[in-house]
This record gives structure tokens, sequence and C-alpha cells, in this order.
């Protein structure tokens, strides 16, 4: 049997693909293209910690540095988040929430809440918190 013919629709990458287009899914059924996943996790993290710099933002978030050196630019432009240079090292911009930044992130938390609800719905909700607690093992076991 070659290693190919081994693979299953079962294996834990399959499955993780399928849950991530599920989600796909229901993100681009609530909020089309207003807003996307990582966006999200920008402007939330920024909601909680206004005034960090790129580098720290894309750490909370878990973007990688050139995802969150893109997502921070598209914000800007929408009018989303303010840069500013950090007084004591010029070097470091530092994020904040506009007002139009502001209101997005209390507007969508709620519908963002839904799609995580909805999808979990096929989980037997007795089951969901030590399914969430396995699948934190596994997305934090690596460091990457």
């Amino acid at each position: 049997m070659s290693p190919i013919s081994t693979l299953r629709s079962d294996a834990p990458g399959a499955l993780l693909r399928r849950a991530q287009q599920m989600h796909t899914a229901l993100w681009t059924e609530t909020f089309g293209q207003t807003i996307t996943g990582p966006q999200f996790a920008a402007v939330q993290t920024l909601a909680q910690y206004p005034g960090i710099s790129q580098r720290n933002l894309g750490e909370r978030a878990a973007l990688d540095k050139s995802t969150a050196a893109d997502i921070i630019a598209r914000l800007a432009r929408r009018g989303w988040i303010a840069r500013e240079n950090d007084p004591l090292d010029r070097r470091l911009r530092l994020l904040t929430l506009t007002t139009t930044g502001k209101q997005t992130a209390e507007s969508t938390f709620t519908p963002v809440m839904q799609v995580q609800e909805r999808l979990l719905e096929p989980v037997p909700a007795p089951e969901r918190e030590r399914f969430l607690e396995a699948l934190a093992v596994l997305a934090y076991s690596r460091n990457t």
C-alpha cells in the first residue's frame, strides 16, 4: 500500500481543514467582505490593548509579521486605526482604534460570537468544553 493511499479523510489535518472551511463559510455568510477574521482579531486586540506596538499586536493576535503589517495598513486606510510614533522609541509605531474602529469592534463582537456558536452546533453541548480544551492543546502546542 502506498503512503498516499493511507491518507484518510479523518486525519487531523483533513479535519482541521474542513472545520476551517466551515468557519470561513459561516464568517462570509455573516460579514461578506466587511471584515476578515484576522482583521477582527486585530481590532479586538487593539480594543483590549490600546497603544500597543505593531509587533505586539501581531503577537497577541497570532499574526505573522507580514500579515500584521498588511492588516494594519488596510485598517489604517479604512480609518479604523491610528498609528503614531512611540515618543520613547521612534522606531516603534503605536496603534489605537479610531472612533470608527471602536464602533467596528463593538458592532462585530456579537455576530462573531454567533459565528462561533454556529460552528460548534454539531458538537454536543456536554462535549464542547472538552472539545475546545483539546483544540487549544493542539493549537498552542508549538509556538510558531
